[in-house]
């Protein structure tokens, strides 16, 4: 028996083991690509395999919505081959593959035109990867698009989701405009899995590369799908009144309006089970010993955060739970998004790459230079060397590739004296604000009173005529 088939039969055997789960209905006919995924049994949905040991974790239970329960992939390699009688993508556990380069990019964005037509324009890498870091459109159509190009052009290619593809959106067809949460999120899963694009709900995949001095090397891609809970605040601000001190500068993230935690009852708890989840799975890839690449839309630390325009945006960024699983899970690189600022940061000799494109006046300027998508994707592996300890270089803000516009040091931590007299005065700064403001209004009252006294008094008589 080869290992393709014993892969088959192991997979076969695990997924007749398992107990029956919700019962699993036909997809709707306004989603023709997901017949595939689909079946009439009830299945369960699986967790990760444990590809040391080539057994499968016990099933785990999730039952968002009944109608996009789908059966779980293995995936142990970087090729897919045809699916099997399951529309499950079988991958050989080892090929003769050449060693290819690993890109990224993410919030491409194709719900607007421009954006679409600069995807459009992929050029092919046959033997390279692609790692789509989530918010590359909002429907499902707009996904399937996005994956049908990015498959045609790349041998492998990963995604997570941004919020985006999460967004209940008005512009989906009806049966797609209904799915809330989770729901949504199988949803774009399945139309992930149509076209082979390995996602947070497979198993990891081990990736060969060639190093700058010749030599192989392997490393761990590890799509993870975290969520925020709104963690990246002051100390000084609650979680209730996280929203109140965002609207405080005009802030609020239409997260609020169209991405719904369903059927958990807040983001926040939604957050904490898929990081309990993702460190589920990063904790058996670390048995592997390998390199981890970590893709997540949200970024796992809050010092890589820098939106100067929209600072108190922070709170729909991430969690603070992540901070230090670049670390703790022996991570390479940490891909991420969602910023729409393009940055490189070496944090405890591990590389934190920001690869947004953005929307489109945001990358104008990249494009007036002469850039494309092509140009404007970042190389994640083989990509820079580690530097030494020590010196690592300051964050650049990258235009293309690793050119940087220019560089800034990150932050360092203040203490708490420091943190206080930053705290009072911006109070200061509050009081002096409401001082102008009621000042103002008092000038402006002043002004109308003598406004109307003026239309009060009575005109002259005019000289009369001939």
């Amino acid at each position: 028996m080869s290992q393709s088939d014993l892969s088959r039969a192991t997979h076969t055997s695990n997924m007749a083991d398992h107990r029956p789960g919700p019962a699993a209905v036909l997809a709707p006919p306004e989603f023709p690509w997901a017949e595939s995924v689909m079946s009439t049994r009830s299945l369960s949905y699986m967790s990760v395999a444990d590809a040391a040991t080539e057994r499968t974790a016990a099933p785990i239970s999730r039952t968002p919505s009944d109608a996009y329960m789908f059966p779980a992939m293995r995936r142990t390699s970087t090729i897919a081959t045809q699916a099997d009688s399951d529309g499950l993508y079988i991958l050989p556990e080892s090929s003769n593959e050449i060693p290819g380069k690993l890109f990224a990019i993410a919030d491409i964005h194709i719900s607007y035109k421009s954006n679409r037509a600069a995807f459009e324009s992929l050029e092919p890498r046959l033997e390279d990867g692609l790692i789509l870091a989530g918010d590359v459109g909002e429907t499902i159509e707009q996904l399937t698009t996005v994956f049908a190009l990015a498959t045609q052009h790349f041998k492998t290619v990963f995604w997570v989701p941004g919020n985006h593809e999460l967004y209940s959106s008005k512009s989906a067809k009806e049966a797609e405009m209904h799915l809330r949460g989770e729901a949504k999120y199988m949803a774009c899963i399945m139309a992930a899995k149509q076209f082979g694009v390995i996602t947070p709900e497979d198993d990891f995949t081990t990736w060969t590369y060639a190093t700058p001095d010749g030599k192989t090397a392997e490393a761990l891609i590890c799509p993870i799908f975290t969520l925020y809970d709104y963690s990246f605040r002051p100390k000084n601000v609650s979680r209730e009144g996280a929203l109140a001190w965002a609207a405080e500068e005009g802030i609020v993230a239409t997260d609020e309006n169209l991405l719904h935690p369903d059927p958990y009852p807040t983001r926040g708890e939604w957050c904490a089970r898929l990081v309990s989840q993702s460190k589920t799975k990063l904790q058996a890839a670390q048995s592997q010993c390998l390199p981890l690449v970590i893709i997540n839309h949200w970024p796992l630390r809050e010092d890589t955060i820098y939106i100067p325009r929209v600072p108190r945006f922070s709170i729909w960024c991430g969690t603070k739970k992540t901070k230090h699983w670049h670390t703790r899970f022996n991570a390479k690189v940490v891909v991420t998004g969602h910023l729409h600022v393009r940055r490189t940061d070496w944090i405890d000799g591990v590389r934190f790459e920001e690869v947004s494109l953005g929307y489109p006046k945001q990358w104008q300027s990249a494009k007036d230079a002469g850039n494309d998508i092509n140009s404007m994707m970042r190389e994640i592996l083989p990509g820079p060397e580690t530097p030494e300890a020590g010196k690592e270089p300051n964050t650049e803000f990258l235009n293309v590739n690793f050119k940087p516009e220019y560089t800034r040091p990150i932050a360092p931590k203040r203490s708490e004296s420091e943190r206080s007299a930053s705290s009072k005065k911006s109070e200061s700064r509050r009081g002096e604000f409401k001082r102008s403001e009621i000042k103002r209004s008092e000038s402006d009252r002043s002004e109308s009173k003598r406004s109307e006294s003026k239309k009060s008094e009575p005109k002259p008589d005019e000289p009369k005529k001939g």
